[in-house]
């Protein structure tokens, strides 16, 4: 899908975090928007803290840029 998204949009030249919530000290959840030729495109990292160390649970992308708000 990654690759996808790059033949689609161009390579990303620069990317920063949007926005971090968390719930607890367990779980956040993560979006970075990334800047490409065509469109920006939002990635979601949702991360549980587990007992051996963070885990990444949910890991997407999307171009949905009007529903971000």
């Amino acid at each position: 899908q990654t690759e996808n998204a790059i033949r689609l949009y161009g390579p990303m030249t620069r990317w920063e975090l949007a926005t971090s919530e968390a719930i607890g000290t367990l779980l956040v959840k993560r979006v970075y928007v990334s800047q490409h030729a065509k469109a920006p495109l939002f990635w979601t990292v949702i991360a549980y803290n587990a007992p051996d160390g963070w885990q990444v649970t949910n890991f997407n992308f999307d171009d949905k840029v009007a529903e971000k708000f």
